[in-house]
């Protein structure tokens, strides 16, 4: 679904028209305007213009990743950071899905990473985890930078995204099936239902760089 800040709906993608049956992560690629779609059925990241046609694709099983959950573009390498909540695990892979390192969450606190947003001014990355009900920042080699609560308004975290417009990151929930926007200091700034655009099962969130809306995946509707 791609929604704007209000959360109404500007358009649609049928995930299953591209062979992806349990879309998990989303992020935008902001050079070619295409997204990466993770799947933790298939073990496979799609590559997918705005109409949602595919243009590439790879598996993650090969690398290790057999439940990938989350995935960010890095736009220095034109690769992708992945996360799995089974092996916790954050892999770095080139564009083709080739592995170029890893590291484990466990180090750091999170036992069940479920969503990544790469942060572009600082290099780092946010993982949240949907047990902790944290977020954690993390360097490429899963150093600590800096960690925050999600309970005040999210208790079963699922996808985040950096919104480098508004400083801040979007969390969708998918219990509530809601977005949060919130940043490291624990400020609330806005939030919007996704029930009212038909996502009931919301589970990953990318902003859509240059302009004001963001792009949901849902595991039930495979949109």
């Amino acid at each position: 679904f791609i929604v704007d800040r209000s959360g109404i709906k500007q358009g649609e993608i049928i995930t299953t028209d591209f062979g992806s049956i349990s879309p998990q992560g989303i992020s935008h690629i902001p050079t070619t305007g295409n997204f990466a779609i993770v799947d933790n059925i298939d073990d496979e990241v799609f590559i997918v213009d705005a109409s949602g046609v595919l243009q590439g694709q790879f598996d993650t099983a090969v690398f290790g990743a057999d439940n990938p959950t989350g995935i960010a573009h890095i736009p220095t390498s034109g690769g992708f950071a992945i996360v799995d909540n089974t092996d916790n695990e954050m892999y770095i892979v080139d564009s083709s899905g080739t592995l170029k390192g890893q590291c484990g969450t466990v180090s750091f606190g999170a036992n069940t990473p479920t969503g990544i947003a790469h942060i572009p001014t600082t290099g780092n990355f946010a993982i949240v985890d949907s047990s902790a009900d944290e977020v954690f920042i993390v360097n490429s080699s899963c150093l600590l930078q800096d960690q925050f609560d999600t309970a005040f308004v999210s208790i079963s975290p699922q996808g985040i995204a950096f919104d480098s417009a508004k400083n801040n990151f979007p969390i969708v929930d998918e219990g509530a099936d809601e977005v949060f926007s919130i940043n490291a200091e624990g400020e609330w700034f806005y939030q919007f239902s996704t029930d009212t655009f038909g996502s009931t099962s919301p589970v990953g969130i990318t902003h859509i760089s240059g302009t004001d809306n963001f792009a949901i995946v849902d595991n039930s509707a495979d949109e």
